[in-house]
């Protein structure tokens, strides 16, 4: 059943891969309470809590951390 899945979502499995990894992987010091981790990384975490909730998860950006349920 997993493995159907993963086969039939292929192209998009693969699109969403490819669009975290060009995020920029390293933080940096930020003054801005809604960036602690910098813009890049902030950026990041909006796409992947998008991601995470168009696939059914419930979550929550807290000043620039996340929670996923």
């Amino acid at each position: 059943m997993f493995e159907n899945y993963i086969l039939s979502h292929r192209q998009e499995i693969v699109g969403s891969v490819c669009d975290l990894i060009t995020f920029p992987s390293i933080s940096e010091e930020s003054n801005q309470c809604h960036f602690p981790f910098g813009k890049a990384c902030s950026d990041c975490l909006k796409y992947f809590l998008s991601l995470a909730d168009s696939l059914g998860f419930r979550t929550k950006n807290v000043d620039g951390y996340c929670r996923i349920c």
